[in-house]
């Protein structure tokens, strides 16, 4: 009966911490925004200049620094986090030709955000960017809701290809290029997923 107890015990401290471990994991950052004060003005009429590409290089090592992709809702309340209004300025100030360069960041959080502002942009070949990253194997931590998870960026590309531009026999091909870009065993956990 003692034993029985204790196991219980063991078993609520086990569900409180893991708990108090998903509330801290959905906790807003508020006091590390470089930009907190930055007004970025509309330039979408007008031709990038270089004060224009200082402030992109500002915003982009401001989501490099946060280095997580968060959904437009996270946290138990839902709300919308700096680092996805940092995405959102990115989209919306940001050339057609600088996301594309950006695809080639050093940080795998500010690729995945370019890849997405271009997926709103017409005239962009994305099954082309899904292909030229189809060995691109650096991960990056997400956020979607109060769900925390890492993916990888061919993993990522190649799962928005399946709905916007590529067949499924496309999909099931690249998807076994794929899987040679990891060890055996970690493609084996990783194929579970997708």
């Amino acid at each position: 009966k003692i034993h029985r107890l204790n196991s219980i015990r063991t078993i609520l401290v086990c569900i409180l911490i893991t708990h108090i471990q998903g509330l801290h994991s959905c906790e807003q950052r508020k006091n590390y925004s470089l930009l907190k004060n930055v007004e970025i003005s509309d330039t979408s009429s007008l031709k990038v200049s270089l004060p224009i590409k200082q402030s992109n290089t500002a915003l982009v090592d401001e989501i490099a620094f946060c280095n997580r992709v968060d959904s437009k809702f996270t946290g138990y309340a839902g709300t919308t986090s700096e680092q996805y209004l940092r995405f959102e300025r990115l989209s919306k100030y940001t050339t057609t030709d600088e996301l594309i360069e950006l695809l080639n960041n050093k940080n795998a959080v500010v690729r995945v955000y370019a890849f997405m502002a271009l997926q709103d942009r017409k005239n962009i070949n994305l099954k082309r960017i899904i292909l030229e990253h189809i060995r691109d194997t650096m991960s990056f931590a997400s956020l979607q809701g109060c769900m925390g998870s890492h993916s990888y960026i061919n993993l990522h590309f190649l799962a928005y290809g399946k709905y916007c531009c590529l067949s499924e026999k496309e999909f099931k091909y690249y998807m076994q290029v794929v899987s040679k870009c990891y060890p055996k065993k970690e493609w084996e956990f990783i194929s579970r997923i997708y």
